[in-house]
């Protein structure tokens, strides 16, 4: 293998395919809280689910994944790099990145400068519960649980 395969190769899989693993997580994460919101419009409106409504939301839900991807890289990759630093081991703690990430963000997003002062809002623990459940995809797309059988060791 060549020096150029080989720094294709560690381009791959060190950037390009957690960059996507990222933004798929994010995508997941966005899908939880529009879900949540779409029911909660649903059950104080009159009007019945239509497809243009579940249309909607979806295009609502692939826009917010890239606020949420754009928002949140930083501070994840922060707090993924001081756990790597730490020799934390993965897994709960990607889950445990995502909900700091996710609950962080709208904390200073709804309050802005005055955030470290303000207490958090209820609404605070959606998205916190979203970025665990990204933080947790992520962990799975960048297949972090290998099973036991692998063989192949990169």
């Amino acid at each position: 293998m060549t020096v150029i395969q080989q720094l294709g190769r560690l381009f791959v899989r060190r950037f390009l395919f957690p960059a996507i693993s990222f933004l798929g997580a994010s995508m997941v994460a966005s899908v939880c809280v529009s879900i949540v919101f779409f029911i909660i419009a649903l059950w104080g409106g009159d009007e019945p689910v239509s497809f243009a409504g579940l249309f909607s939301m979806l295009i609502i839900a692939i826009t917010l994944g890239f606020y949420i991807a754009a928002f949140a890289a930083f501070p994840a990759l922060l707090l993924i790099w001081g756990m790597r630093l730490a020799k934390i081991p993965r897994g709960w703690t990607d889950a445990l990145a995502g909900a700091l990430t996710g609950a962080a963000i709208m904390h200073f997003i709804a309050h802005g400068a005055s955030a470290i002062t303000q207490p958090p809002s209820p609404i605070i623990g959606l998205f916190a519960v979203a970025g665990l459940i990204g933080g947790a995809v992520y962990w799975n797309f960048t297949g972090r649980p290998r099973p036991p059988y692998a063989f192949l060791h990169d």
